[in-house]
Parts: structure tokens; sequence; C-alpha cells
């Protein structure tokens, strides 16, 4: 029996020169490659990290109607100048927790379009107290106004 073409054996059964497959030649042949163990073990941790993180912050910040209702816009004017108005009111930490607050509003002009918005951070605040915050609008407004929360952020401090 004579050796077919593109055949690597011999007459006798043998393979002189025939050099085995290299590991990329046994995967594209039907072999499975294995993933490494450190990296099932990264993706693993990764993903426990991305679920308590969403925990922490589903638990921790409150931007809910109750945080809203920890807040009350006491003053909404404009500038007299016709520069950028001003805001004011209370914040009532109405939770058991030392909390940060960001309040977000926007003013509205007579025929309720919004002209401007604004934003205040107030920290610290302890549970039960009642604090004040002052904010500026981001943008020029003339005439009377009036003022929409529009968002509250309240978050608890760690440890507390």
């Amino acid at each position: 029996m004579s050796p077919k073409r593109g055949d690597d054996r011999s007459a006798y059964g043998t393979t002189e020169g025939a050099v085995a497959p290299s590991a990329s030649q046994e995967r594209s042949r039907g072999g499975r490659r294995r993933v490494p163990w450190w990296l099932l073990l990264l993706v693993f941790l990764l993903i426990v990290a991305l679920i308590a993180l969403a925990i922490i912050l589903a638990h921790s910040n409150s931007s809910s109607s109750k945080a809203k209702q920890d807040v009350t816009v006491q003053a909404c004017n404009a500038d007299p100048g016709g520069g950028k108005p001003k805001a004011s009111g209370q914040i009532v930490n109405k939770s058991s927790k030392t909390s940060n607050y960001v309040v977000r509003l926007k003013f509205l002009d007579a025929q309720g379009n919004q002209v401007t918005d604004g934003v205040d951070g107030v920290k610290g605040v302890k549970a039960l107290e009642t604090v004040k915050f002052e904010l500026t609008g981001t943008g020029k407004a003339k005439g009377p106004l009036t003022c929409e929360v529009t968002g509250v952020t309240r978050t608890h401090l760690p440890g507390q």
C-alpha cells in the first residue's frame, strides 16, 4: 500500500517527521478551552460587588416623596436688577439618621414657564433637626416668580 498524497505516514504506518498538533490546532478541531479559575473568581466578585452597591444605594438614598416632604420653600424672588433669582426655605430631617440633602427646584414665571433652575446641598442635618437653605438660580430671571421643588435627595451618612 502506498501513502496517499498529503499523508505523513510512510507505507509502514509510522509518522516520520510528523509534529504533534499545537493547543490552538486542538481547539480549532472542537476541543474546549478552559477558562482560568482566577478569571471566574474575578467575574463572581464583580457581580457580588455590584449587587451590594445596588442594595446600599437603594437603602441609603431617598429621592422619594419622603425626602421631598422634608423641604419647604419659604421665599422665591427675582433679582430686582434682572440677575439670578434666589430661593430659601427650610429642611426638617424627619428621618432617624444624620443626613445630607440635595435640593433641586425650578423658578417659574407668572405663566408657569420655567425660566431657570437651582440646586443646593446641605450637609450633616441631624435627625429631627431643622436647618435653613438658600440657593441661587443658574440663569437670569425678571418679574414675579414662583418656585417648585423638582427633587430632593437625602443620603444617610455612614455609621449613623
